[in-house]
């Protein structure tokens, strides 16, 4: 009779949630109000299917938005491109309380709630340990004397150098190879080269449980051991928001349900709900919290020399010149084809050197080959 039972024949079908096979396209909001003396700036999107792979942001292009003040103050943020709208600095009266409001061109309106200004103490401190096997752990420490915080967020722009494995000291021109200007400030080069990443998780902490308004050494980000971004010079530029207690447990909810699901002891996920709505059609849900505060900045550099565990990735072993008579550079790298797969190196003794793209060009990687203005030269 048991054995019967692997007679019956079963049948599987994929079942996909209403809320995963629908095409949802609501209103993403990304941004604050700087009560400081930086820009303002807004990021709108709509969200997409899950099954959408493009991994490209649907930018909400031609919308209108301005930041109105509970008293009579108003200030539209103008439109920047691919979804970004900017304001310069801000006269704001900390004694009112500001809310944004956005006009898409199709018609629909969406308003945040009112919300006070709040000021944001300086970065104490960014401190990091090397472990030899997990890699560099980064901490922040802060304080407010007046007890008037309690609750932080933060987010982080990551900057490594990285270098290809030969040095391009020609460059195409005029219809023939000339030396290549190596300045790191004009562009040219393309030996060393800087990538830029901002931070995708959330970072927040309170102090609310505390006696005092202290956050001491709150774990910020990992590098992890093997990764490049160690390899020569690394910058970590930290942006520090005080935030009020309905925003700090907006962001705890949206870490829950990002970053803190996918085993049996994870929290089950539930609905995330900020503080802008839309008018036209309240039930419609929209994403993102609008806060109103300062922003203090700090930043820290690290040189690989400082590091006492970390090792090196080594190029690729696939790597190599190639030699060919300086008679035949017009013929070959003249063809845009081959401009494309391969960098001149140098010529010696009548002949040129090339390398593929991938060993002879920084930008391979990705990244700028202009040095940032706080590196060090």
């Amino acid at each position: 009779m048991v054995g019967l039972l692997f007679l019956v024949p079963c049948c599987v079908q994929q079942y996909n949630p209403p809320v995963v096979s629908n095409n949802y396209n609501y209103l993403v909001v990304d941004g604050l109000i700087n009560s400081g003396q930086d820009s303002t700036y807004f990021t709108l999107s709509r969200t997409s299917s899950i099954y959408d792979t493009s991994q490209t942001l649907k930018a909400e292009l031609n919308a209108s938005i301005v930041i109105e003040g509970s008293g009579s103050d108003n200030y539209p943020v103008m439109e920047i491109g691919n979804g970004m709208y900017g304001s310069p600095p801000l006269p704001l009266n900390p004694q009112e309380q500001y809310r944004v409001k956005i006009n898409t061109i199709n018609g629909e309106q969406y308003l945040s709630d009112l919300v006070p200004i709040k000021t944001t103490p300086p970065i104490d401190s960014i401190s990091w340990i090397e472990n030899d096997t997990m890699g560099i752990q980064f901490y922040i420490t802060t304080h407010d004397p007046l007890n008037n915080t309690w609750y932080y967020r933060w987010t982080y722009d990551q900057t490594w150098e990285h270098r290809s494995v030969y040095a391009s000291l020609l460059v195409w021109e005029n219809g023939q190879l000339e030396e290549r200007d190596m300045n790191v400030h004009d562009g040219q080069q393309l030996y060393r080269c800087w990538t830029t990443l901002g931070s995708t998780d959330i970072q927040i902490a309170t102090s609310a449980k505390l006696g005092k308004d202290i956050i001491y050494e709150n774990p910020l980000l990992v590098v992890p051991e093997g990764s490049t971004d160690m390899d020569y010079e690394y910058s970590l530029l930290v942006k520090q928001y005080a935030i009020t207690q309905d925003a700090y447990n907006y962001w705890q909810l949206l870490k829950l349900n990002t970053e803190q699901l996918g085993t049996i002891f994870s929290p089950l996920p539930s609905q995330v709900t900020g503080n802008i709505h839309c008018i036209n059609n309240p039930s419609e849900p929209v994403l993102g919290y609008i806060s109103a505060s300062s922003v203090q900045e700090s930043r820290i550099l690290i040189n690989r020399y400082q590091l006492a565990y970390w090792e090196v990735v080594p190029f690729p072993e696939i790597c190599g010149e190639m030699r060919l008579p300086d008679d035949s550079t017009v013929a070959f790298y003249g063809n845009p084809i081959n401009q494309r797969l391969y960098v001149p190196i140098s010529t010696v003794m009548g002949a040129t050197l090339y390398t593929p793209q991938y060993c002879g060009s920084c930008l391979y990687q990705g990244g700028s080959n202009t040095i940032p203005s706080y590196w060090p030269q």
